[in-house]
């Protein structure tokens, strides 16, 4: 099973988005379905973009327990031991109907039978959903990514808040890989930097996947400061900085993914639309008619979320 953070030092970096984007790529990739489904978690508790985006009030069906919470830390060290034990299916567990099936609001197919239980979510709004996390302590995390995987799911992905905070630095600890989403402004590439020098795995177990996301046209000219804002000298900084923040911590920089950052990639570029309003650019070429097509920007920007998909599924293959 593989766990994954999706992790922005700032705000409005268009993480959500990028998850939004990323998951029905990781279905089709991970081979999810209903008996090995994805679990998504939103942990961003003070901002919970994921869980308006994916309306989770109207999703889920139970509104009395939080799922993962310190309430319930105790049931699911029991679940824990009962799982391994006697093995499961995730749907054989009593708190399977707390989890929202989202499938298809990625644009997995209606035709495909139980695909919308390919995607199960846990929303971070306890307070209309009841499946949702009240800053739980870090064994509950352990112990949840214990029972998903021992019940067969395909992976474990986490939504975190931005910075620093508590219950992100909590699940970050239990990753696998770590999708690192940032702009290219200097506030952004600096804190990120920073927190990452501050962080990393010094194990040398976690894989780092750099993804600048909402990228301006690279081939247009922009002035700033009275030049022209040089996008190869920030790519260039920008790496050269983050493998000496790993030498610095004595690794030798193999856990560092730079793939969407170099030659032809330049990150994920921005999308005229998500200004307006998010969606999921899968859904949108699945359901085009006849004759329609993606926009040049959506279409290289479903280009890059097909490439990133490919990265995080190759980490987990390492």
């Amino acid at each position: 099973m593989q766990t994954l953070a999706f992790f922005s030092y700032k705000g409005g970096s268009g993480r959500t988005s990028l998850i939004y984007n990323t998951i029905p790529f990781l279905v089709k990739k991970l081979g999810a379905d209903e008996k090995h489904p994805i679990i998504l978690v939103d942990m961003d508790l003070d901002s919970a973009g994921l869980s308006y985006i994916l309306e989770a009030d109207t999703k889920t069906r139970m509104t009395t327990n939080k799922l993962i919470s310190s309430d319930n830390a105790s049931m699911l060290s029991r679940l824990k031991a009962d799982v391994k034990m006697n093995p499961k299916s995730l749907d054989e567990l009593d708190f399977y109907n707390l989890l929202a099936p989202v499938g298809f609001q990625f644009g997995l197919s209606y035709k495909e039978a139980n695909a919308n239980k390919s995607v199960l979510f846990v929303p971070a709004q306890p307070k209309t959903t009841g499946a949702g996390f009240d800053m739980p302590n870090n064994k509950c995390i352990y112990d949840f990514l214990s029972i998903c995987e021992a019940t067969g799911c395909k992976a474990v992905i986490f939504d975190l808040p931005a910075g620093n905070q508590v219950t992100g630095r909590q699940a970050l600890q239990r990753c696998d890989t770590v999708l690192v989403c940032f702009r290219i402004t200097k506030q952004h590439r600096r804190g990120t930097i920073e927190f990452l020098e501050d962080n990393l795995d010094t194990d040398g177990q976690q894989k780092y996947i750099l993804v600048p996301n909402a990228v301006p046209d690279c081939r247009k000219k922009v002035k700033v400061a009275g030049g022209l804002f040089n996008f190869e000298s920030v790519k260039e900084d920008t790496i050269s900085k983050l493998q000496k923040a790993f030498a610095n911590k004595g690794l030798d920089g193999s856990q560092l993914v730079t793939s969407m950052f170099e030659g032809e990639w330049y990150g994920v570029p921005e999308v005229g639309r998500f200004k307006l309003e998010e969606d999921i650019l899968y859904r949108i070429k699945e359901n085009l008619h006849d004759g329609e097509q993606l926009l040049e920007d959506e279409e290289l920007a479903y280009k890059a979320y097909d490439k990133v998909t490919d990265l995080i599924v190759g980490a987990a293959n390492e």
